[in-house]
């Protein structure tokens, strides 16, 4: 039997390749032939005078019949990673400057060829670099509870009233790498996944899932985020949102002297640990921190923390 492979790239453009299979040859089988068939021919065909090879893959591997139309045998196979997938680059940037610079040496030792959106991460990883420099490291944050509101993206539906965050200074850390690639990378919104644990749900009325941290980098500067947690209830068609808060408020609350509720934050000491509410408005996190102690008994122990 002999089977033709179709080759393309997103311009698109498009190449064809003849290869002889055995008779009764599996689909898996006939998919390995053909990806080593392209990759052995790749440096040979003739795609346009401007192909780049950029997100090859092998478009689709038919069955070549005389007498009736083509069976195809499997589609859309991809060949190697886009090297312009703006979300590889920023994997790679995220790395940081002195990883991929030695990965890009050592590579050029071996004589090996780099993808490209290797070369464009150690670009961008020096951007944020210089991004995280400008904004300047939180230096003596303690950890930290966060208790956030919580709005239901639907007018007929129920979710959980709060979530609780743990923060430690590796998370700030965190997002505020995440926000500089993000900045650096011209990106509207990064969506990352995180654990489904922050919701509150006592007796797993919600089942929340699919729980990402959202990160809108670049709000009031360098380094700076809009940041909220999304997800929704099991079976749901809607979806749960925090409310969102600057991560550049959020360190200022917790070196200021505020007393009272202050654009929204509202720290206590409750059982000796550091907790931080937030909400929409300094009314809100009132309804916010009563809602919290209600829920539990334990944290009925709470002193005003001076803001």
């Amino acid at each position: 039997m002999q089977v033709i492979i179709t080759l393309g790239q997103d311009t698109p453009a498009y190449a064809s390749l003849s290869l002889e299979v055995p008779e009764g040859a599996t689909e898996d089988q006939i998919v390995d032939a053909a990806l080593a068939k392209a990759r052995e021919s790749i440096e040979r065909l003739v795609f346009d005078p401007s192909w780049d090879f950029s997100n090859a893959r092998i478009v689709s591997i038919e069955e070549q019949c005389q007498d009736g139309p083509q069976r195809i045998i499997a589609e859309d196979i991809p060949l190697e990673p886009s090297g312009e997938d703006l979300g590889l680059v920023a994997k790679a940037a995220l790395q940081g400057v002195s990883p991929l610079k030695a990965l890009l040496e050592e590579a050029e030792r071996q004589n090996l060829k780099v993808s490209p959106f290797v070369a464009q991460g150690l670009d961008l990883a020096s951007d944020v670099a210089q991004l995280l420099t400008g904004f300047g490291a939180p230096k003596d944050v303690p950890a930290f509870q966060l208790v956030v509101g919580v709005m239901v993206l639907n007018d007929y539906g129920d979710g959980p009233e709060y979530a609780t965050i743990q923060f430690t200074p590796s998370l700030i850390h965190h997002i505020m790498r995440l926000a500089a690639v993000g900045q650096a990378c011209k990106m509207q919104v990064l969506h990352v996944e995180d654990g489904n644990d922050i919701w509150e749900d006592p007796v797993d009325e919600f089942m929340m899932r699919g729980t990402d941290l959202c990160i809108i980098p670049g709000y009031k500067g360098p380094g700076d985020a809009v940041v909220f947690w999304r997800g929704h209830p099991k079976h749901a068609d809607y979806y749960c949102e925090t409310r969102g808060f600057s991560l550049g408020d959020l360190l200022s609350c917790l070196s200021s002297d505020h007393d009272g509720p202050h654009q929204g934050f509202l720290k206590k000491t409750i059982n000796g640990e550091l907790v931080v509410f937030y909400d929409e408005s300094n009314e809100a996190v009132n309804d916010l921190v009563d809602a919290y102690t209600t829920s539990k008994p334990s944290a009925l122990d709470v002193e005003d923390e001076a803001m």
